[in-house]
């Protein structure tokens, strides 16, 4: 008994603290390593250990997919089109932006495609993972903190329902916490010296190149829109912002090009959420696939493109913690920040993009989901409620140390019960008869279309060696300036 002070002390300084010796820090890593491997068993059982048919809704468009991408490898044949017109009315399979073209679409060679899924986006979330510690680092985030971060961005509703109906693309979602990382540094960076010696603008192209690659066109947009907004309010941001868009549009010319000039254009804008109400009812109501389907003057949509649940406990933590954290000087340059997610979450009410959209600009019509443009406000809150808590454990630690040990089973309990109820093998059982599309890929007889692919692709090549070679001079102008 006469221990236990120390004890607590010593699980004090783990939890909410800097742990003090190497017994301690030993212990913190461990379990940080125990959130990782949580989220990965997660992930494994949400796709049934790989145990699918990917039947429910656009699995099967993604199946075909991948069919495509294993086919041109076992037979040599490029990927150039398809027997048929399939989704979006065109058979060019490579001009298509959402088709994942990272390098472990090699393992299609010995794996079926649901197994590939799952391995696809568990190295997502791990490489999002590293980048949630690398926030928590710049924030200088106490273990608490940062698993209450892990926990709602990585099992919140958006995430969770938007993989349930077969948007693999949205496995780029995981690399969310590494924009906002790149993105403070960029804000941060005021040295005079050379673009390319910048990291953090190279590694925010890079970023940008990736999403490209992965099919994760739509992330790619919306933090460029983030960017360009924050740097209205704060014009040293404009420098970073435009050299990483530019970084990270060469990287991904060999899907732009091709998707620009022969995808086709559909400016059928879809209506977001219809009101505070709704998007209320998203943040603590768990509805299932087959809920109703909402919208407004320009179409409905099903509720997987609305959900973005974390429950109620999660949400006032969220607002009293997010709170703290823009009040707090630990998130440096708020106004741009608070400008860029409000212009974004207006964005995606009701049909305030409709006039985007619907307008004959070029590619105007490529964000047709505007409630989408919710999600990258929804993550920065996350990030400032992080930031936010470790100041209220300082100030009232009587109080908020034990709420938040509290909160977190709580907040757990309702994340995995949503989990449940969208888990993807729960939607396949409510499929019944579904008749997958018979296609096989072949040769491309259009030069311009074959023309758009290579150009493309040689300009990313040509922008990727480029890209490392100044990443590697960036690294070492940051060794020469070093004490």
């Amino acid at each position: 008994m006469k221990n236990l002070p120390a004890v607590f002390a010593v699980a004090d300084r783990i939890a909410f603290g800097a742990p003090q010796t190497v017994a301690e820090r030993g212990v913190r890593g461990l379990l940080v390593l125990a959130l990782y491997l949580i989220g990965a068993a997660h992930l494994i059982l949400f796709f049934n250990g790989g145990d699918l048919a990917l039947v429910a809704y656009d699995w099967i468009k993604e199946d075909a997919y991948l069919n495509a991408l294993r086919d041109a490898q076992t037979t040599g044949v490029p990927p150039w089109t398809w027997s048929e017109a399939f989704y979006h009315s065109t058979p060019r399979l490579l001009a298509n932006p959402e088709i994942i073209l990272t390098p472990d679409i090699i393992l299609l060679r010995w794996v079926p495609n649901s197994i590939f899924v799952i391995i696809h986006i568990l190295l997502f979330y791990t490489i999002g993972f590293l980048g949630s510690l690398s926030l928590a680092r710049r924030a200088n985030a106490s273990l608490v903190a940062f698993a209450f971060f892990w926990l709602v961005f990585n099992f919140n509703g958006s995430i969770t329902a938007h993989l349930a109906v077969g948007h693999l693309q949205w496995a780029g979602y995981y690399l969310l916490p590494l924009f906002f990382a790149l993105l403070f540094r960029i804000a941060a960076d005021t040295r005079e010296t050379p673009v390319f010696e910048r990291f953090p603008m190279l590694a925010m192209g890079l970023l940008l190149g990736l999403w490209f690659l992965n099919g994760s066109f739509h992330f790619a947009i919306w933090a460029c829109m983030f960017m360009l907004i924050a740097a209205l309010w704060n014009r040293s941001l404009f420098k970073g912002a435009l050299w990483s868009i530019a970084i990270g549009v060469l990287l991904g010319f060999g899907r732009v090009l091709p998707a620009a000039l022969w995808f086709p254009d559909q400016r059928s804008f879809l209506s977001g959420y219809p009101g505070f109400s709704v998007l209320f009812d998203a943040l603590v109501l768990m509805r299932e696939h087959d809920h109703p389907a909402i919208g407004g003057l320009f179409g409905r949509l099903g509720w997987w493109e609305y959900d973005v649940f974390v429950g109620y406990v999660a949400l006032f933590a969220v607002a009293v913690a997010g709170y703290a954290g823009f009040r707090s000087h630990r998130i440096r340059f708020r106004a741009p920040l608070i400008a860029a997610a409000c212009a974004m979450a207006l964005l995606s009410m009701g049909d305030v993009f409709a006039v985007v959209a619907n307008s004959p600009l070029p590619f105007a019509g490529v964000e047709r989901v505007s409630s989408r443009f919710i999600l990258l406000p929804l993550v920065l809150i996350f990030v400032v409620a992080m930031a936010g808590l470790d100041p209220l454990f300082r100030s009232s630690p009587a109080i908020w140390k034990p709420a938040v040990l509290a909160a977190l089973p709580l907040m757990f309990a309702e994340l995995m019960n949503h989990s449940r109820i969208w888990q993807v093998g729960r939607l396949e059982a409510a499929v019944h008869d579904v008749a997958k599309p018979g296609l096989s890929i072949s040769p491309t007889h259009d030069a311009a279309y074959a023309f758009s692919v290579y150009a493309g692709w040689f300009v990313s090549l040509l922008a990727m060696l480029f890209a490392f070679y100044c990443l590697v001079r960036a690294r070492a102008a940051a060794w020469r300036a070093a004490p």
